[in-house]
């Protein structure tokens, strides 16, 4: 009898016990708030700024400046050929002309003649790494004066003196081809080494200096190409 007592005792006090135990305790969900599943990042909508982000404003007129047009008028450098192309086997009577024109409205102090300091020309074969350029021996060179639209021609000389040898164009010996380079250039332009194999191709232009300011042709590129 006793040992059924405290049987019953023993249940009772257990019992008691698993009640107030938190484990046993109902679940009281707050409205609105699921306990179990965590929160998630909703997407924020377009165009809409991150509290912790700072964005730079939007930069307005960011798009590359256009080149401004050229200015009309000028001093104005040009080379004239009258071929297409060269051929050193078979020259022809072609000349190459070296033509300063003045655009402007005012006088223009220019060389009477080419003279390699303040007119210089120059080429540079298709496989040449340094740029030739016609040297003149001369007496200093008198100026003259380029009066506005008038054009003058201070250099006019036949493409076989041009490109030939100095030994080939002995009325002529006043000008060389020449660069600032070691070892020496070939004898002209067209000519790929002192073994006077060809070139490719040859181009021109010129360059006139008005005091501190430096007026360029275009270049103009010639074929060199023989004539079967």
């Amino acid at each position: 009898m006793r040992n059924a007592t405290r049987l019953v005792i023993a249940c009772c006090t257990l019992l008691l016990t698993w009640t107030a135990h938190p484990l046993a305790q109902p679940v009281h969900e707050e409205p609105g708030v699921e306990n179990a599943t965590p929160p998630v990042l909703q997407d924020q909508p377009q165009g809409e700024a991150e509290t912790n982000v700072q964005h730079q404003p939007e930069l307005i007129g960011t798009e590359a400046p256009t080149a401004p047009e050229p200015e009309p008028g000028g001093i104005a450098v040009s080379l004239r050929l009258e071929v297409d192309h060269y051929c050193p086997t078979t020259p022809t009577e072609s000349h190459l002309q070296l033509v300063i024109a003045n655009h402007t409205d005012q006088p223009c102090k220019i060389p009477a003649r080419y003279d390699s300091e303040y007119l210089t020309l120059y080429g540079q074969g298709s496989e040449h790494r340094h740029t030739s350029f016609l040297a003149v021996v001369r007496e200093p060179t008198p100026i003259t004066c380029l009066t506005p639209g008038e054009e003058r021609r201070l250099l006019d000389i036949p493409l076989a003196v041009l490109f030939a040898p100095l030994q080939g164009r002995p009325d002529w010996g006043q000008m060389f081809w020449t660069w600032m380079a070691h070892p020496m250039p070939p004898p002209t332009p067209i000519y790929r080494d002192h073994d006077l194999e060809y070139v490719d191709s040859v181009s021109l232009w010129a360059e006139l200096r008005l005091g501190s300011e430096v007026v360029s042709s275009s270049r103009v590129t010639l074929p060199v190409r023989c004539e079967q």
